[in-house]
């Protein structure tokens, strides 16, 4: 099997995931299984005019071999076309954040930075007295909820 570009960046050990990376490693996976139909195809063709048992035998091999590959990457693809398939066309390929559950409270508290700078870590009040699990609980009414490969990410659209 080939080594796809965005294979190490789609996947569901990331906390981070996000839509137009997906998008991008599914035309990859569907590009591999274009590429496998047509050289299936070939194959079929010269064991078609092949006479030579031998031959004939090799070529079944290679077409099989294919087959397993092609399973592989149709397995693969298929809950990421499960999971765009459940969102908002428009907003999928023009990005959504998927945000991995377990990394929600460190998203809540990068984002609290993100509109309050420095003076969140200050260690002055009321900084010091944030509870981040229940900040992260709020937040997280602004997000919808979607399982991928059986794990919980949030997002919104």
């Amino acid at each position: 099997m080939v080594k796809l570009k965005f294979e190490d960046d789609v996947n569901t050990n990331k906390n981070i995931l996000d839509s137009r990376t997906i998008e991008d490693f599914i035309d990859e996976l569907e590009s591999e299984i274009d590429l496998i139909d047509s050289k299936s195809e070939d194959i079929e063709t010269e064991l078609a005019s092949t006479k030579s048992e031998s031959v004939k035998e090799h070529l079944e091999e290679k077409l099989q071999e294919l087959k397993d590959e092609k399973e592989d990457y149709s397995s693969q693809l298929k809950p990421w076309i499960d999971l765009r398939d459940q969102v908002d066309e428009g907003t999928w390929f023009s990005g959504i954040t998927f945000i991995r559950d377990s990394y929600m409270e460190r998203y809540a508290r990068d984002y609290a930075e993100d509109i309050h700078g420095d003076s969140l870590y200050s260690a002055t009040w009321p900084f010091t007295c944030i509870n981040w699990k229940q900040a992260t609980e709020e937040f997280k009414m602004d997000f919808s909820a979607i399982e991928i490969d059986g794990i919980t990410y949030w997002f919104r659209e």
